[in-house]
Formats: C-alpha cells, structure tokens, sequence
C-alpha cells in the first residue's frame, strides 16, 4: 500500500504535475440537466431511450465520484484552515498551500 509518506519520499510536491481541470463542478450541472432532458424527450425511439438510460447511468456513476472528490477536498480544506499547523506535510499533497485562488474555478 502507497502511504503519503512514501509518496513524500519519492516525488517533491513541486514534481507532481496537476493540471488545472477543464470543466468545473457548474459544468457538471449542466450535463446532467442535459442528460436528464435526452432522456425525457419524447421525440426518441424505445432503442434510443434504452441507450440513453445506459449512458445515464454512466454519467450519474461518474458525476457521483466527482462529487464525492469535490466533497473531500473541501473537508481536507476545511480541516486545513483550521489546523494550528498550516504548513503541515499534507498540504502541498492537497495544493492548500499555493498563492493560487484555484478554489474560485469551482
């Protein structure tokens, strides 16, 4: 198992590369809304609604995930602001310490 030390150990933070994200948790909501309104077209075909349930389902697995990212991110932050230590190892795994306002972009 990968713990964050080893992982501390074998990348400096300023070697992970993370690439700032295209979409944004707003977009998100819009796909869904999207999805949401193929699948409630009632110009479509029972083959064509079948396949846009199949896809649905695979949007909400991923969206769910996503979600559930953002969530934990938040916490970490959370968590972060209000620890004495700000300048703990964790940060730099989390980009909490950057002069960036990244968290603006969601």
């Amino acid at each position: 198992m990968i713990t964050s030390e080893k992982l501390l150990k074998k990348y400096k933070p300023q070697e992970i590369k993370i690439e700032k994200p295209k979409n944004k948790l707003l977009d998100l909501n819009s796909i869904l809304f999207q999805q949401l309104e193929n699948l409630m077209n009632p110009n479509i075909t029972q083959e064509e609604k079948e396949e846009e349930i199949k896809v649905s389902k695979q949007v909400v697995s991923v969206s769910q995930t996503i979600i559930n990212n953002a969530n934990l991110l938040l916490q970490a932050k959370k968590y972060f602001d209000s620890a004495e230590d700000s300048q703990s190892e964790i940060a730099p795994l989390l980009s909490l310490n950057e002069d960036n306002n990244s968290e603006k972009d969601i």
